[in-house]
């Protein structure tokens, strides 16, 4: 099995401050990321050729689908947040104080005036009526639809002894990254459960605002559902390192008052002193409005190759949805905003008449965890065997292609970051550009760098 190198040519030099996040070229933000106060002022109309329920990425990508067939329809777009969309995989930048509302915001009011789309913040759809094509909103108002898009996204789950009782915070929100970076103290302690993206990225951030952070993972590794025990063992050794306590195949079993505050219980038997809990064990699809309509609804709300809910007229993208995965054409949720974005589009176009078939949702990963680049694509996470080919096993560098039956399905590559490589922000990551680097007889490694990683040399 070859691994095929491609140097990075022309791709853009970018200090790492900047490279966190690119706001497109004449877009408007306030500094709060709010919309103006008078954005909602006007009554709803009775009813809207499209209404888009989400605001999240699936949603931005709805309107984004619509308005590349369809410049006329009405279009409404309603969000429980009062917040304009934000770039949820860079609230731990917010955190850790790196980041400012002003950056997080990827659209601001004017994309909506453009786009010709009413925006109603603070605004939660309680009930659905398929059959009148009716949605009931929670101020009691009602609102008919042509076409509708579900793109309700994904809340944090209740795993674990603790559950979100006695003050475990969870993070998934802009007003939940406030509250964790209110509460984080310098010289504080804090303990973050879940090993994933997300619980290291709010480990890290913690330590970033000088707490001394616990990371507590259930598993025997760090990133279970993104990397191969070996990139895992790379991280660990390196957040240890950096002054992050991680301890594995360990859990919380309880909280409780001890002499001078809050101490956890774990299961390898320490009382360990707490100021902050934050809970990152996974997400789940929030299919309610869905479920509470007769819509058919599994792990997630079920849709077809173009994105077609059980109920006529309703469509479903992003974490809520079921949709097809690239690699094995099974069916399964996957929240990660590249897919969301993507799903979103083609959701739009298919509402506005283009028929157009989803080709598939496929896992990618791109982060700089203080400096040490993970970077996958596909399925990369599976143990060694005949079907796979490695390099740097020692690494970083460490990069691994895996490999079924003759097919690339994933590949992984771990290597040093900081003054040379860095993550590209994950509202710059094209799904369509990481399939076609799969299924085939090998797999580019140059290709896959020059998609998820940024040179940042000097």
């Amino acid at each position: 099995m070859r691994i095929t190198r491609l140097s990075l040519i022309n791709i853009v030099t970018v200090p790492p401050s900047v490279a966190a996040i690119m706001p497109r070229k004449g877009h408007w933000q306030d500094m709060e990321g709010r919309a103006p106060h008078d954005a909602t002022s006007r009554p709803l109309e009775p009813s809207y050729d499209y209404i888009i329920v989400g605001n999240g990425p699936a949603g931005v990508g709805g309107v984004e689908g619509i308005r590349s067939l369809d410049t006329q329809g009405s279009v409404l777009v309603l969000s429980d947040e009062r917040d304009l969309p934000y770039t949820r995989c860079l609230l731990p930048r917010f955190i850790s104080g790196k980041a400012s509302l002003k950056e997080l915001t990827y659209r601001p009011s004017r994309f909506y005036e453009r786009n010709d789309a009413r925006l109603e913040l603070g605004q939660r759809a309680v009930h659905l009526d398929t059959e009148r094509r009716l949605l009931k909103l929670g101020d009691g108002r009602e609102v008919a639809y042509g076409k509708l898009l579900l793109a309700t996204g994904s809340s944090p789950v209740l795993r674990g002894p603790l559950g979100f009782a006695n003050g475990v915070m969870s993070l998934r929100t802009l007003d939940d990254a406030r509250a964790i970076s209110a509460a984080a103290m310098k010289g504080g302690r804090a303990l973050v459960l879940g090993g994933g993206l997300v619980g290291i990225a709010v480990a890290i951030a913690l330590a970033d605002r000088g707490m001394r952070v616990l990371l507590v993972v259930s598993s025997s590794q760090v990133l279970s559902q993104n990397a191969d025990r070996r990139a895992a063992d790379i991280l660990t050794s390196h957040l240890r390192a950096k002054g992050v306590e991680v301890a594995l195949a360990t859990d919380a079993l309880d909280l409780h008052e001890d002499v001078g505050g809050r101490a956890a219980i774990l299961s390898d038997g320490r009382n360990v002193p707490v100021d902050i809990v934050v809970s990152a064990k996974g997400v789940r699809p929030n299919a309610g409005l869905a479920a509470g309509a007769s819509i058919k609804v599994g792990k997630g709300i079920i849709v077809d190759d173009q994105l077609r809910t059980s109920a006529a007229h309703v469509y479903a993208a992003g974490d809520a949805a079921e949709a097809r995965d690239y690699i094995s054409s099974m069916h399964g949720t996957m929240t990660l905003w590249p897919i969301a974005s993507e799903q979103g589009r083609v959701a739009g176009r298919n509402m506005a008449g283009a028929g157009e078939p989803y080709a598939g949702g496929i896992q990618i990963c791109s982060v700089d965890f203080l400096g040490l680049v993970v970077a996958s694509i596909g399925e990369a996470r599976g143990a060694s065997g005949p079907d796979t080919a490695q390099e740097g096993a020692c690494g970083p560098p460490y990069r691994r292609v895996f490999m079924r039956e003759g097919r690339a399905v994933g590949a992984l590559e771990v290597l040093e970051g900081q003054g040379t490589r860095t993550s590209v922000p994950c509202t710059r990551i094209e799904a369509r550009s990481a399939r076609a680097l799969l299924l085939g007889p090998e797999l580019d490694i140059g290709m896959m760098e020059a998609l998820l990683l940024m040179d940042v040399r000097k």
